[in-house]
Protein backbone atom coordinates (compact mmCIF):
# COMPACT_ATOMS: atom_id res chain seq x y z
CA UNK A 1 0.00 0.00 0.00
CA UNK A 2 2.75 2.57 0.79
CA UNK A 3 4.44 1.67 -2.71
CA UNK A 4 1.44 2.17 -4.32
CA UNK A 5 0.68 5.58 -2.99
CA UNK A 6 4.27 6.50 -3.08
CA UNK A 7 4.59 5.65 -7.51
CA UNK A 8 1.30 7.67 -7.80
CA UNK A 9 3.22 10.75 -6.08
CA UNK A 10 6.03 10.02 -8.18
CA UNK A 11 3.78 10.26 -11.45
CA UNK A 12 1.96 13.36 -9.92
CA UNK A 13 5.11 14.93 -9.16
CA UNK A 14 6.72 14.37 -12.68
CA UNK A 15 3.23 14.86 -14.94
CA UNK A 16 2.88 18.40 -12.79
CA UNK A 17 6.70 19.10 -14.01
CA UNK A 18 5.53 18.08 -17.64
CA UNK A 19 2.87 20.79 -17.76
CA UNK A 20 4.61 23.59 -15.85
CA UNK A 21 7.71 23.26 -18.00
CA UNK A 22 5.86 23.70 -21.46
CA UNK A 23 6.84 27.19 -22.62
CA UNK A 24 4.41 29.49 -23.87
CA UNK A 25 4.77 30.38 -27.95
CA UNK A 26 3.93 33.07 -30.18
CA UNK A 27 1.58 33.10 -32.84
CA UNK A 28 3.38 35.57 -35.93
CA UNK A 29 0.73 36.61 -38.84
CA UNK A 30 2.76 37.40 -42.03
CA UNK A 31 1.57 38.11 -45.53
CA UNK A 32 3.55 37.51 -49.14
CA UNK A 33 3.39 41.84 -49.10
CA UNK A 34 3.08 42.57 -45.40
CA UNK A 35 5.23 42.72 -42.29
CA UNK A 36 7.14 40.21 -40.19
CA UNK A 37 7.43 40.90 -36.53
CA UNK A 38 10.56 39.40 -34.59
CA UNK A 39 10.72 39.82 -30.86
CA UNK A 40 12.90 39.35 -28.00
CA UNK A 41 11.38 36.71 -26.49
CA UNK A 42 11.24 36.52 -22.72
CA UNK A 43 7.92 34.79 -22.15
CA UNK A 44 8.88 34.44 -18.04
CA UNK A 45 7.88 37.39 -15.97
CA UNK A 46 7.96 37.70 -12.19
CA UNK A 47 4.91 39.24 -10.19
CA UNK A 48 4.85 42.75 -9.96
CA UNK A 49 8.00 43.86 -11.68
CA UNK A 50 8.00 45.82 -14.70
CA UNK A 51 8.91 44.26 -18.26
CA UNK A 52 10.09 46.20 -21.69
CA UNK A 53 8.98 43.94 -24.67
CA UNK A 54 10.95 44.56 -27.56
CA UNK A 55 10.91 43.61 -31.08
CA UNK A 56 11.66 44.28 -34.73
CA UNK A 57 9.52 45.10 -37.43
CA UNK A 58 10.51 44.13 -41.03
CA UNK A 59 9.26 44.03 -45.17
CA UNK A 60 7.98 40.29 -45.68
CA UNK A 61 8.95 40.24 -49.73
CA UNK A 62 12.70 42.21 -49.02
CA UNK A 63 13.55 42.25 -45.16
CA UNK A 64 14.19 45.76 -44.96
CA UNK A 65 13.32 47.00 -41.62
CA UNK A 66 10.38 49.23 -41.58
CA UNK A 67 10.39 52.11 -38.62
CA UNK A 68 7.47 54.61 -37.45
CA UNK A 69 7.11 56.99 -40.57
CA UNK A 70 5.26 54.42 -42.71
CA UNK A 71 3.70 52.56 -40.34
CA UNK A 72 2.01 52.14 -36.85
CA UNK A 73 2.26 49.65 -34.75
CA UNK A 74 -0.51 48.76 -31.40
CA UNK A 75 0.43 46.76 -28.25
CA UNK A 76 -2.29 44.56 -26.59
CA UNK A 77 -2.36 42.99 -23.61
CA UNK A 78 -5.10 40.83 -21.64
CA UNK A 79 -5.47 38.94 -18.13
CA UNK A 80 -6.54 35.31 -17.90
CA UNK A 81 -9.84 36.26 -18.08
CA UNK A 82 -9.84 38.17 -21.28
CA UNK A 83 -9.80 41.46 -20.18
CA UNK A 84 -8.07 44.19 -21.84
CA UNK A 85 -5.43 45.95 -19.26
CA UNK A 86 -3.18 47.90 -21.88
CA UNK A 87 -3.93 49.01 -25.34
CA UNK A 88 -2.30 51.53 -27.13
CA UNK A 89 1.05 52.64 -29.21
CA UNK A 90 4.30 51.24 -29.35
CA UNK A 91 7.63 53.65 -29.51
CA UNK A 92 10.16 53.37 -32.21
CA UNK A 93 13.85 53.80 -31.62
CA UNK A 94 16.31 55.34 -33.95
CA UNK A 95 18.59 52.21 -33.45
CA UNK A 96 15.66 50.41 -35.33
CA UNK A 97 13.75 48.35 -32.59
CA UNK A 98 9.86 48.73 -31.08
CA UNK A 99 8.94 48.45 -27.69
CA UNK A 100 6.34 48.89 -24.86
CA UNK A 101 7.39 49.51 -21.05
CA UNK A 102 4.53 47.37 -19.11
CA UNK A 103 4.26 48.83 -15.67
CA UNK A 104 4.76 46.04 -12.77
CA UNK A 105 1.25 46.62 -11.43
CA UNK A 106 -0.23 45.04 -14.57
CA UNK A 107 1.56 41.31 -13.33
CA UNK A 108 0.52 41.96 -9.48
CA UNK A 109 -1.30 37.85 -10.23
CA UNK A 110 0.75 34.87 -11.38
CA UNK A 111 -1.07 33.18 -14.96
CA UNK A 112 -1.38 33.84 -18.26
CA UNK A 113 -1.47 37.18 -19.98
CA UNK A 114 -1.96 37.20 -23.49
CA UNK A 115 -0.44 40.05 -25.93
CA UNK A 116 -1.01 41.11 -29.11
CA UNK A 117 1.40 43.20 -31.64
CA UNK A 118 -0.85 45.02 -34.74
CA UNK A 119 1.12 46.94 -37.55
CA UNK A 120 -1.02 48.30 -40.15
CA UNK A 121 -0.67 50.78 -43.23
CA UNK A 122 -1.00 49.80 -46.37
CA UNK A 123 0.01 46.32 -45.64
CA UNK A 124 -0.20 44.71 -42.18
CA UNK A 125 1.65 42.21 -40.08
CA UNK A 126 0.15 40.71 -36.21
CA UNK A 127 2.05 38.45 -33.80
CA UNK A 128 0.28 36.95 -30.36
CA UNK A 129 1.96 35.56 -27.57
CA UNK A 130 1.79 35.09 -23.70
CA UNK A 131 3.44 35.87 -20.95
CA UNK A 132 3.98 33.41 -18.35
CA UNK A 133 3.71 35.60 -14.57
CA UNK A 134 5.22 33.26 -11.58
CA UNK A 135 5.99 33.82 -7.87
CA UNK A 136 10.13 33.53 -8.92
CA UNK A 137 9.79 34.72 -12.46
CA UNK A 138 11.25 31.14 -13.64
CA UNK A 139 10.24 27.88 -15.07
CA UNK A 140 9.91 24.54 -12.97
CA UNK A 141 12.33 22.63 -15.12
CA UNK A 142 12.87 19.01 -14.80
CA UNK A 143 16.23 19.24 -12.93
CA UNK A 144 14.21 21.47 -10.47
CA UNK A 145 11.62 18.96 -9.69
CA UNK A 146 14.18 15.64 -9.56
CA UNK A 147 16.21 17.70 -7.14
CA UNK A 148 12.84 18.65 -5.31
CA UNK A 149 11.64 14.91 -5.52
CA UNK A 150 14.71 13.96 -3.84
CA UNK A 151 14.69 16.64 -1.07
CA UNK A 152 10.94 15.36 -0.20
CA UNK A 153 11.53 11.73 0.00
CA UNK A 154 15.06 12.48 2.13
CA UNK A 155 12.44 14.48 4.59
CA UNK A 156 10.05 12.13 4.73
CA UNK A 157 12.15 9.11 5.00
CA UNK A 158 13.50 11.19 8.49
CA UNK A 159 9.89 11.43 9.43
CA UNK A 160 8.84 8.12 8.84
CA UNK A 161 12.41 6.91 11.37
CA UNK A 162 11.42 9.45 13.55
CA UNK A 163 8.22 8.69 14.01
CA UNK A 164 9.15 5.11 14.50
CA UNK A 165 11.51 5.70 17.05
CA UNK A 166 9.74 8.36 19.49
CA UNK A 167 6.93 4.67 20.07
CA UNK A 168 9.43 2.05 19.87
CA UNK A 169 12.40 3.82 22.22
CA UNK A 170 12.24 2.41 25.68
CA UNK A 171 14.58 5.09 27.12
CA UNK A 172 12.61 8.39 28.15
CA UNK A 173 15.76 10.76 26.84
CA UNK A 174 16.03 8.71 22.84
CA UNK A 175 11.79 9.45 22.98
CA UNK A 176 12.04 13.41 23.35
CA UNK A 177 14.90 13.47 20.92
CA UNK A 178 13.32 11.63 18.34
CA UNK A 179 9.95 13.96 19.19
CA UNK A 180 12.49 17.25 18.53
CA UNK A 181 13.93 15.72 15.35
CA UNK A 182 10.44 14.80 14.39
CA UNK A 183 8.44 18.15 14.60
CA UNK A 184 11.69 20.08 13.39
CA UNK A 185 12.02 17.93 10.26
CA UNK A 186 8.02 18.38 9.96
CA UNK A 187 8.45 22.27 10.17
CA UNK A 188 11.14 22.35 7.55
CA UNK A 189 8.70 20.18 5.70
CA UNK A 190 5.95 21.86 5.42
CA UNK A 191 7.75 25.50 4.93
CA UNK A 192 9.53 23.76 1.48
CA UNK A 193 5.98 22.49 0.33
CA UNK A 194 4.39 25.60 0.95
CA UNK A 195 7.43 27.86 -0.75
CA UNK A 196 7.24 24.56 -3.83
CA UNK A 197 3.44 24.85 -3.87
CA UNK A 198 3.65 29.01 -4.05
CA UNK A 199 6.27 29.59 -6.22
CA UNK A 200 5.11 26.64 -8.88
CA UNK A 201 1.80 25.40 -7.97
CA UNK A 202 0.28 28.93 -7.55
CA UNK A 203 -3.09 27.97 -9.47
CA UNK A 204 -3.82 25.43 -6.78
CA UNK A 205 -5.37 28.08 -3.82
CA UNK A 206 -6.56 25.59 -1.96
CA UNK A 207 -3.35 23.88 -1.64
CA UNK A 208 -1.31 26.40 -0.86
CA UNK A 209 -3.45 28.21 2.16
CA UNK A 210 -3.32 24.84 3.51
CA UNK A 211 -0.16 24.59 3.27
CA UNK A 212 0.88 28.25 5.01
CA UNK A 213 -2.00 27.71 7.82
CA UNK A 214 -0.45 24.75 8.74
CA UNK A 215 3.28 25.68 8.83
CA UNK A 216 2.00 28.76 10.35
CA UNK A 217 0.47 26.50 13.17
CA UNK A 218 3.69 24.63 13.75
CA UNK A 219 5.85 27.70 14.11
CA UNK A 220 2.55 28.84 16.75
CA UNK A 221 2.89 25.48 18.70
CA UNK A 222 6.88 25.31 18.55
CA UNK A 223 7.46 27.67 21.76
CA UNK A 224 4.66 25.66 23.81
CA UNK A 225 6.74 22.59 22.68
CA UNK A 226 10.16 23.89 23.46
CA UNK A 227 8.12 24.93 27.14
CA UNK A 228 6.68 21.77 27.61
CA UNK A 229 9.77 19.37 26.26
CA UNK A 230 11.99 22.10 28.81
CA UNK A 231 9.96 21.70 31.86
CA UNK A 232 9.87 17.48 31.72
CA UNK A 233 13.49 17.99 31.39
CA UNK A 234 13.69 20.07 34.72
CA UNK A 235 11.30 17.83 36.89
CA UNK A 236 13.28 14.88 35.82
CA UNK A 237 16.61 16.62 36.29
CA UNK A 238 15.45 17.80 39.76
CA UNK A 239 14.41 13.80 40.87
CA UNK A 240 17.60 12.24 39.44
CA UNK A 241 18.95 15.00 42.38
CA UNK A 242 16.90 13.96 44.74
CA UNK A 243 16.91 10.47 44.17
CA UNK A 244 21.12 10.74 44.27
CA UNK A 245 20.76 12.42 47.58
CA UNK A 246 18.61 9.89 48.81
CA UNK A 247 21.15 7.39 48.04
CA UNK A 248 23.99 8.74 48.95
CA UNK A 249 22.26 8.55 52.78
CA UNK A 250 21.93 4.97 52.73
CA UNK A 251 18.64 3.97 50.82
CA UNK A 252 18.83 1.96 48.08
CA UNK A 253 17.61 3.16 44.13
CA UNK A 254 14.23 1.75 44.75
CA UNK A 255 13.38 3.41 47.91
CA UNK A 256 15.02 6.32 46.88
CA UNK A 257 12.66 6.40 43.50
CA UNK A 258 9.56 5.63 45.55
CA UNK A 259 9.98 8.71 48.42
CA UNK A 260 11.02 10.96 45.25
CA UNK A 261 7.29 10.28 43.89
CA UNK A 262 5.87 10.74 47.29
CA UNK A 263 7.25 14.20 47.48
CA UNK A 264 5.65 15.79 44.24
Amino acid sequence: MYMKKLLTLIIFLFFVTIVIAQPPTSTIEAFPQGYVIVEAQQHVLKTNEPHTYYFFLYNTSNGIPIDNETVNCSFYMANELGELLIEGASIFQPNGYWYRHINGTYFADPGLYSYGVNCQNDYGGALAGNFEVTPTGHEFSVSQAIMALIVFMFLITILLVTYKGIFSAENMEWIIAYMCIFYLVLFFTIYLMWIFSYSYLYDFDLLVNTLWIFWLLLGFGFLPFLFIIGLYIFINSWNYDERQKLINMGYTDKEAKTLTRNKK
